[in-house]
């Protein structure tokens, strides 16, 4: 996939969690989970000479949706323990499926989750002399 592919995939996707999340109460759960993802890529920038190919904007997305698959997928075993050791989206997240599973699952439903999982969201530019 080309980057403007990639970009679209993962717009894509947080649409559906957008979609499949909001109107439910009077929190944005799709957008208070891109904040957060939004603020730590923000804070990783800070530290890093990277020239990145995806904006902060798309990580963030990015991230938002891949700790929601995982979710999906039960690949996270979170106890009280682990709350220290991970971040706070990953939990976020987590705590989305639980709570509206079929939701997701229905508005993901024809998403090509295969394309979604070859993303590298940490690929950045080559510095050219």
């Amino acid at each position: 996939m080309n980057n403007k592919e990639i970009k679209k995939l993962i717009s894509n996707a947080f649409y559906r969690l957008e979609l499949a999340t909001d109107n439910i109460t009077w929190t944005h759960y799709a957008d208070e989970l891109y904040q957060i993802e939004k603020q730590y890529e923000k804070n990783h920038r800070k530290y890093t000479e990277c020239n990145y190919i995806f904006s902060v904007n798309d990580c963030a997305k990015y991230w938002s949706i891949k700790h929601i698959v995982d979710g999906l997928n039960d690949v996270e075993d979170l106890n009280i323990k682990s709350y220290l050791h991970l971040k706070k989206s990953i939990f976020y997240a987590c705590s989305m499926v639980a709570n509206y599973r079929e939701r997701i699952e229905k508005e993901f439903k024809g998403f090509d989750f295969n394309k979604f999982n070859e993303i590298n969201i940490t690929e950045w530019k080559k510095e050219v002399a």
